[in-house]
């Protein structure tokens, strides 16, 4: 018995996940594919390596690679400047007239995350000036991308990322046929929501998928499937350095963090672990809050960081509230990288903090 057969029942009770579902990569290929728990805390109905998960964040990697894969098409380039291709998309901000692709994917835009009464649509920061976690600036993008190729970003996916990699049960719009084996969110009393079915593209947290396609999309990744050797090694190199604790930085702080977080096109860095990851942010939670897992090359191990939550047992695995899955993986080179697609329905961890302790069924993926 492995031990995620073993270990990951007992890890998700410790941390009140419903369902999880896991696609081990080894070697370059999917080598092990572990499911456990429920689509639904009020249903009987198991999670297997079909089952489809709301993806949130971890839709920002796969559009990157649409646009990286557009950028060796000669279609754009990284200093494409947005407004050039979209004029009048953000009004009356000449700051915002030097915005960058480059800008877009690598969170420096100088947008917010997402537009608000208190922070409307405009630029904070003259753009690849600091940091800034942006959905708006991968809508931005988006739009672009969609005005330049004269297609809509589902059809894109589809055909440069999901059909040559065989990611059959991947879209960023809901699918009638997701219906029948999908999972849904929770809430921080265990509630299950709605569930989300998105009926337009958006290349910030759109993504439909399972932990074995992504899989599918993180070898391609690790590979440089359908990329230029030069443009997967600039995907995975630090463009800007995570100065300040929050993953946004609207005001300048006059405090500068030592975070050992950069991000690249698309991808979070941790340079000195030689890791690449993608989060989902928590509200205004800083990056050392954020819940986060690891897989290392050197350990062929998966190992938790989640400073922040003092509560939690070290040896706990924790997803974040909400419906995405989480992924985190090795570039350490030469060592062959070890890693694992996880996704999961999460209960965050302050429901264990207000004594609502109780365990969740498990199943081997067989109703």
């Amino acid at each position: 018995m492995s031990f995620w057969d073993a270990g990951l029942p007992q890890l998700m009770n410790e941390a009140l996940v419903p369902g999880a579902s896991l696609a081990i990569i080894r070697g370059g290929r999917i080598a092990e594919v572990v499911s456990c728990g429920v689509r639904h805390s009020r249903s009987p109905l198991s999670v297997d390596e079909n089952t489809v998960f709301d993806a949130a964040s971890l839709s920002k990697p796969i559009f990157a690679q649409v646009v990286l894969q557009l950028v060796d098409q000669g279609q754009l380039t990284l200093d494409t400047l947005l407004v050039d291709q979209l004029a009048g998309y953000i009004a009356n901000d000449p700051r915002a007239s030097s915005i960058s692709v480059a800008h877009a994917l690598s969170h420096s835009s100088g947008l917010p995350n997402w537009r608000s009464l208190e922070h409307p649509l405009r630029t904070y920061f003259s753009p690849g000036e600091r940091f800034s976690y942006s959905g708006e600036g991968f809508l931005y993008l988006q739009r672009v991308v969609e005005a330049v190729t004269g297609e809509p970003l589902e059809g894109l996916a589809q055909k440069l990322v999901f059909e040559p990699l065989g990611m059959t049960r991947s879209s960023f719009v809901w699918e009638r046929r997701f219906e029948a084996n999908r999972a849904y969110g929770h809430d921080v009393f265990g509630t299950p929501a709605l569930g989300n079915k998105p009926g337009e593209a958006n290349a910030a947290w759109s993504l439909q998928t399972c932990a074995v396609d992504y899989a599918r999309f993180l070898i391609g990744a690790l590979e440089g499937t359908r990329l230029r050797p030069a443009t997967t090694q600039l995907a995975l190199a630090p463009r800007i350095q995570v100065k300040h604790r929050g993953i946004e930085s609207l005001e300048l702080s006059p405090e500068v963090a030592t975070t050992g977080v950069a991000w690249g096109l698309g991808w979070g860095l941790e340079p000195g672990a030689g890791t690449f990851f993608q989060w989902r942010p928590m509200g205004r939670s800083p990056p050392s809050r954020s819940v986060r897992c690891r897989i290392e090359a050197r350990s062929s191990s998966l190992r938790t960081a989640h400073r922040g939550y003092p509560s939690c047992p070290r040896s706990s695995l924790i997803f974040p509230q909400g419906n995405a899955p989480l992924w985190f993986g090795s570039i350490s080179y030469p060592t062959r990288p070890r890693l694992a697609a996880c996704s999961g329905q999460h209960l965050h961890a302050a429901r264990k903090r207000r004594g609502r302790r109780s365990r969740v069924p498990h199943s081997n993926g067989t109703s």
